[in-house]
C-alpha cells in the first residue's frame, strides 16, 4: 500500500512539473511554430525578434504606438526604402505597435540587445494618450506588458528589491497569461511570404464630424490624466531610455500629428508638452511632428493615423520631418520624400 501510494505521489509530482514546463514555455512554443500576421501585433513583434534564424541587429528601432507605425514602412520594405533615401545601407526594424505601452518599447530594444543587436539610433513615438497613464508604482508600469517577450531588465531593475525578488520568481508563469489570445487560431494560417510594407489605413478616410467625434471622445476620458500626469511619465521615460545611452544608442523621441479638424480639442496642450519636451530633451532630440499644419484634412484617415499620400507629404512639407530624416541618416543630405 505503501509502495503505491508513493508511485502515485512520484507520478502526481512529475506530471506537475511536466505541466508546468509546458506551460511556461507554451509561449516559445507558439512563436515559433505558428505564423502570426503583422496587425496580431503581440505576437508578430515577438516572432520576428525572437524566432528569425540570423540574428537581427537593426541599425534603428522604431518603437511607440500606431500612429508611429503608419509613418514608416515594415520589414525589409523598411530597411529597403531607408536606405535608398539615405545614401547608405540602413537596416532598421519598425517595433510600432496599436497602444503599445512603455514596457512593451522597452521590451522590444531589451530584447534586440539580448540577443546580440547593437541598434544606433532608437526612436520612441509619443502621443498624449501614452503619457496619459496613471503608474503610481513601478510595478505598475510592468503589468503593462502585452507583448510575448521577456520583461526589460532595465525596468525591473527599478522595483525594490523584494519586489523584484518576487516578479523573477513568478514571471514564467507570469508570461503564460499575455498567450492566451492565441487560441484565435483562425490568425495562425496566414500567407508565410506576406509582407508588410503597406499602411493599414487604405480605405477612404472618415468624414470631418467623425474624426472630431472620435478625438472629442478620447479628450474627454484622458485630457485631466494627460495634465495630471504627463509630466511625471516623461520623467519615467527619461529615466528608462536614458540607460540605454551606456549601450552606445543615440535615443530621439517623436511626437506624432493630429488631424487639423482636432486640433481645437487639444489648445492647453501645447503648456504640458512644452514641460514635457524639456524633460525629455535632456536625453535626446525632440521631434514635434504635431506642430504640422500644413497637411490637408485628407491627409488622415482618423484623428491621428495617416494615409500613404499624408506619409509623403508630411515628409516632403515638414521641417521636423526633415530634421527626423537627418538624424536617422546620421546626414545633411539625402532625400526624405519617397
Amino acid at each position: 500500500m505503501k509502495i503505491i501510494t508513493s508511485k502515485i505521489i512520484l507520478s502526481t509530482l512529475l506530471a506537475t512539473l511536466f505541466l508546468m514546463m509546458l506551460l511556461t514555455n507554451f509561449d516559445s512554443f507558439v512563436l515559433r511554430y505558428f505564423k502570426s500576421p503583422p496587425f496580431f501585433a503581440e505576437f508578430y513583434i515577438p516572432q520576428a525578434i525572437l524566432t528569425v534564424p540570423e540574428k537581427l541587429n537593426p541599425d534603428v528601432i522604431f518603437v511607440g504606438g500606431s500612429s508611429l507605425r503608419e509613418y514608416f514602412e515594415h520589414d525589409d520594405f523598411l530597411s529597403r526604402s531607408l536606405s535608398s533615401r539615405c545614401g547608405r545601407n540602413l537596416e532598421a526594424f519598425n517595433g510600432a505597435t496599436s497602444s503599445q505601452s512603455l514596457v512593451d518599447s522597452l521590451a522590444i530594444v531589451d530584447s534586440i540587445l539580448k540577443r546580440g543587436g547593437s541598434p544606433q539610433l532608437v526612436v520612441v513615438g509619443l502621443t498624449k494618450f501614452r503619457l496619459s497613464n496613471f503608474w503610481p508604482e513601478w510595478q505598475n508600469v510592468l503589468d503593462q506588458q502585452r507583448l510575448a517577450l521577456p520583461p526589460p531588465e532595465v525596468l525591473v531593475n527599478y522595483l525594490p528589491f523584494f519586489s523584484r525578488v518576487k516578479f523573477r520568481a513568478n514571471n514564467r508563469f507570469a508570461r503564460f497569461s499575455r498567450v492566451t489570445p492565441l487560441i484565435r487560431l483562425g490568425d495562425f494560417f496566414t500567407d508565410q511570404d506576406y509582407v508588410y510594407e503597406k499602411p493599414l489605413y487604405l480605405s477612404e478616410p472618415l468624414s470631418v464630424e467623425k474624426k472630431r467625434e472620435r478625438s472629442l471622445l478620447a479628450n474627454i476620458m484622458r485630457q485631466q490624466m494627460f495634465e495630471d500626469y504627463s509630466v511625471e511619465n516623461a520623467k519615467r521615460y527619461r529615466i528608462l531610455f536614458e540607460d540605454y545611452k551606456r549601450y552606445g544608442i543615440e535615443i530621439v523621441f517623436v511626437f506624432t500629428p493630429k488631424a487639423p479638424s482636432t486640433q481645437f480639442l487639444n489648445v492647453n496642450d501645447r503648456e504640458y508638452l512644452k514641460l514635457v519636451t524639456n524633460i525629455l530633451g535632456t536625453v535626446g532630440p525632440v521631434i514635434d511632428l504635431d506642430e504640422v499644419s500644413s497637411l490637408p484634412e485628407e491627409a488622415f484617415f482618423d484623428e491621428q493615423h495617416l494615409v500613404p499620400m499624408g506619409r509623403e507629404l508630411l515628409r516632403s512639407r515638414d521641417r521636423q520631418s526633415r530634421k527626423l530624416h537627418r538624424l536617422i541618416c546620421k546626414s545633411d543630405t539625402g532625400d526624405w520624400e519617397g
